[in-house]
């Protein structure tokens, strides 16, 4: 592995495995929300819950119940709908659900979508987006399923472990979701040249009939869905055009080992394993943390070598999904798969003599319409083959005369929003937030011209 400004980059995937579940002092859950509703809370101040609790309950089948994941006492409820457990040390669980004893091929979509709905289990990537509604809205309209074992940023390594620990399990979790779909046999995606995925690629020969394995290089960001099946199959799918209209679905090994424990074992979805980095950490490490544990106790339990000024978390940090603190409130959801704790140093704030300038000079890039040092980078790694650079300019000055209809001219409608531009930007311009935010108007505009 080696370090470089932000993080640490991991050479060949490799990471310190967990060292089993760690136990958070407190655990906090938000309630997710979606097209304007949210979950509620169905706990109150001093009530006593279990590991694996209904403590917030959807009020739309879009949206995941909340489940706590540690047995405790609920310290507060605030005023948006925080749930805060304090939690006891025990982990005593609620059983809430059985082994599945039943055959798969002679059990409805309706019973084992609703085993994944009581795990609460997710939509791969999604902190709040219910599986199970998917895929009742999905069966037996899709055609191919893909398992993207490819991390989704230089950062991770969780998928890269599980494809190792558990190729057999998340196979099975996997032909779980190909016999809910309705899908005949399912594509794994595995990093080309990585030794850690032998396993996984034993597993999948195991079964030929059902699975068959593609090989990817593995580029970043490969947290957009859309980009990796685009990779396979050539077919692409155009912002705000999910990706199940062209007949895919995409799903990570952490999705398909909950499936898997949920049939199994019924064991509802209250961890996570995450990958923890950064320059305050001494390398990089896995732990198994609770959904709802703050982000700072993550951080002290793999011992920092010194204090982190930010913390930054989620499924990909190349991606808006990350989030930026300063050590607050930060916690781990059901998505998270990445956490970074960075230095002072790390974030660009060296001593005030040899940072002021080069702060003066990016703040100078930053504020300005244009900004752009024409280096090409963003040209160079853009997946649709467009101009992000004069994009930019142009979506900067877009409330003036003529910008708008020069970002049609030069395809904004067809940014992915995947971030590749954003990423390598040596200047750090939000160029993808910019092209995105144009994007939007011109397919809203269209959209209203239709209507």
């Amino acid at each position: 592995m080696c370090s470089f400004p932000g993080g640490i980059l991991l050479r060949g995937k490799k990471a310190d495995a967990p060292d089993g579940l760690f136990v958070p002092r407190y655990a906090a859950f938000e309630m997710p929300h979606a097209e304007g509703i949210s979950c509620l809370p169905v706990v109150k101040e001093g009530d006593r819950v279990l590991r694996g609790q209904v403590i917030g309950a959807p009020q739309m089948p879009l949206l995941c119940p909340v489940l706590s994941s540690v047995s405790g006492v609920v310290e507060a409820v605030s005023k948006s709908g925080m749930v805060i457990v304090k939690s006891d040390g025990d982990m005593q669980e609620e059983k809430m659900l059985s082994p599945f004893r039943q055959s798969l091929t002679e059990s409805s979509v309706e019973v084992l979508t609703e085993i994944i709905q009581t795990a609460a289990i997710p939509e791969s990537g999604s902190c709040c987006r219910s599986l199970a509604f998917f895929l009742k809205q999905q069966a037996g309209k899709l055609t191919e399923l893909f398992l993207n074992c490819t991390e989704p940023d230089p950062y991770a390594s969780s998928f890269s472990y599980l494809a190792e620990e558990f190729p057999q399990e998340v196979c099975d979790g996997f032909k779980i979701l190909l016999r809910i779909l309705g899908v005949p046999k399912g594509t794994v995606m595995l990093p080309k040249g990585d030794p850690l995925c032998a396993r996984m690629k034993e597993a999948v020969s195991a079964a030929p009939r059902l699975l068959r394995t593609v090989y990817m290089k593995n580029a970043y960001p490969a947290c957009d869905p859309r980009l990796s099946v685009a990779a396979v199959t050539g077919k692409t799918s155009w912002a705000g055009i999910p990706l199940s209209e062209l007949g895919y679905a995409v799903f990570t090994p952490d999705t398909c080992l909950a499936v898997y424990y949920a049939f199994t074992a019924g064991m509802p979805h209250t961890d996570r394993i995450v990958t923890v980095s950064g320059d305050c950490v001494r390398r990089p490490l896995l732990l198994r943390l609770p959904i709802g544990t703050a982000c700072r106790d993550a951080v002290e339990a793999a011992l920092p070598n010194r204090e982190p000024l930010r913390l930054i978390s989620g499924f990909s940090l190349l991606t808006a999904q990350g989030e930026r603190s300063r050590n607050e409130s930060t916690v781990i959801r059901a998505n998270t798969n990445t956490l970074l704790a960075l230095s002072r140093a790390a974030c660009g704030e060296q001593a005030e003599s040899v940072a002021e300038p080069l702060r003066s000079f990016v703040r100078v890039l930053r504020d300005s319409p244009y900004g752009c040092t024409g280096c090409g980078r963003c040209t160079q790694v853009c997946p649709k083959s467009l101009l992000p650079d004069r994009l930019y300019r142009y979506a900067v000055l877009r409330g003036e005369a003529g910008m708008l209809d020069a970002c049609r001219e030069f395809d904004a409608d067809y940014c992915l929003g995947c971030g590749c531009c954003s990423y390598v930007c040596p200047a750090g311009l939000p160029l993808a937030d910019q092209i995105c935010a144009v994007r939007d108007l011109l397919l809203k505009g269209e959209a209203d011209h239709v209507e």
